[in-house]
């Protein structure tokens, strides 16, 4: 078979050569090849064989058995041998086959990309207080200040004697005098005390029937302010693989009882069956020794994670973006209890979102406002003109506001490696090299050709072209005469 070709190189020829020929070459020496029909047995047969050992640590035993079966079911190697053991991989097969194993390999086992993710939390919680104003008494009684004094001087009669014999208290014969002298004394020493006499504003009537007139509490004047700013920032970064899920905890464990049990004989169940004999021996006897003669109380306790808990799952997509499964919860210790269990403060957000790399996002925000406003005065007179001042006023404004923000940044980017081969093998030179040898582009066809024109000669100002040859005048010979053309 002869075959004529232009314009391509020794490659490109030896290609199609064997494309057309249906043969393969196998180089024996520098400059000698051996020709063969292109057949699935012939390329067993002749085609030069290789041997491998691959070193994979760190995989486990199913892992390694996914290796080989990969060989066997996508390469089609007959002689794949893995040992979970030493953690190798011995394959034999022809030299061009093994490296694009080898390249697939190293796209599996070089490991995937990896995302680091950057959450930040803003808290801020303000309150302020504030109790301006005066707190007037509520209420206006009247009592028998013969009769509570009575009951003061009758209740510390022995200290009365001791200061009438000392001297202290000196008695003027009027009776009514000296028991408010008496009472007096009990009041100013310290030893006794009366609201009513404390809170003594007037006194109505005379003598026996003199009667006191007092407020249920004295004047307040209030003047407080009470201001708190809180402000709070978490930050959170956590890198993890794509697809690979990441749990970050910080806080504590708290332990909350939430049941409890007793066991032990109490006294009244062993006297309750006292005289009940098995066998000869005290049923009491039997329960206290193997349940012991005492109570106790074991108590069944629940572990709370207080704090933050973050669980993310970040997915690299083909458009450079993250796409992010985020699990936050946040909680803390409430200030009320139910049944002796605390109450706990639990905010959680669950959300998929997907995000540029390297822009941040808002995923939640949250502000919350609470106001609690009290007054306390005399009805009419408060709401009076000029009176005002006479109300006392409580006002307490709370505000509280949290913002979650997330930016994912792509620390290991593994992209995507396709390792291939035609079903026809090309010619290839080098059989121990991975690298075909692809013809060229082929060249740019020529531009077209046009045919030259002719310019049009110019015409001169005696009409006669520039490329004309310059005509000679002649001359009739003597005694002719010439003949008009």
């Amino acid at each position: 078979m002869k075959l004529e070709l232009e314009a391509v190189t020794f490659d490109q020829a030896a290609r199609i050569a064997a494309e057309m020929t249906k043969t393969f070459a196998i180089p024996v020496q520098a400059h000698t090849a051996l020709i063969a029909e292109d057949t699935e047995d012939n390329r067993k047969r002749l085609k030069p064989q290789v041997e491998e050992t691959l070193y994979m640590p760190g995989l486990q035993e199913n892992q390694m058995t996914e290796m080989a079966n990969l060989a066997r079911a996508v390469f089609d190697l007959q002689s794949v041998t893995a040992s979970p053991a030493t953690d190798t991989i011995v394959l034999r097969g022809d030299p061009d086959n093994l490296k694009i194993l080898n390249a697939t390999y190293d796209g599996l086992l070089n490991g995937s990309s990896d995302v680091l993710l950057d959450v930040k939390l803003y808290e801020v919680d303000r309150s302020n207080t504030r109790n301006i104003g005066f707190q007037l008494p509520s209420s206006i009684g009247i009592f028998s200040i013969a009769q509570e004094a009575q009951q003061l001087v009758t209740a510390n009669q022995s200290l009365i004697n001791q200061a009438i014999a000392s001297g202290v208290i000196k008695p003027t014969g009027n009776a009514f005098t000296d028991l408010l002298t008496e009472a007096a004394f009990l009041i100013g020493s310290g030893v006794a005390s009366a609201a009513q006499f404390g809170n003594l504003i007037g006194t109505v009537g005379n003598g026996i029937a003199l009667s006191g007139v007092y407020i249920s509490s004295g004047a307040t004047i209030n003047l407080l302010l009470n201001s708190s700013d809180v402000r709070m920032l978490d930050a959170l970064k956590v890198r993890a693989g794509t697809n690979q899920d990441a749990t970050f905890r910080a806080g504590t464990r708290y332990p909350i009882m939430t049941s409890q049990y007793t066991y032990g004989v109490q006294g009244s169940v062993a006297s309750s069956v006292a005289g009940l004999n098995i066998n000869g021996t005290s049923v009491g006897s039997l329960l206290q020794q193997y349940l012991g003669n005492n109570q106790v109380s074991v108590p069944q306790v629940q572990y709370e994670d207080l704090g933050i808990t973050l669980k993310a799952t970040p997915v690299i997509l083909r458009a450079g973006t993250v796409q992010v499964k985020l699990d936050l919860k946040i909680e803390s210790l409430g200030s009320g209890s139910l049944n002796n269990i605390p109450v706990l403060n639990s905010r959680q957000l669950t959300s998929i979102a997907t995000i540029p790399a390297g822009q941040t996002a808002l995923l939640a925000s949250e502000v919350s406002s609470s106001e609690m406003k009290s007054v306390q005065g005399l009805p009419g007179l408060s709401e009076l003109p000029g009176f005002q001042s006479t109300t006392n006023s409580n006002k307490t404004v709370s505000t509280g506001e949290l913002l979650i923000t997330i930016t994912p940044h792509i620390v290991r980017d593994r992209g995507l490696r396709i390792a291939s081969r035609p079903l026809l093998l090309p010619f290839n030179p080098n059989p121990s090299t991975s690298t075909f040898i692809e013809p060229p582009p082929p060249p740019p066809p020529p531009p077209p050709q046009t045919a030259p024109q002719n310019p049009q000669p110019t015409q001169m100002p005696n009409g006669i072209p520039p490329n004309a040859v310059p005509q000679r005048p002649v001359t009739p010979p003597a005694g002719t005469t010439p003949t008009p053309q």
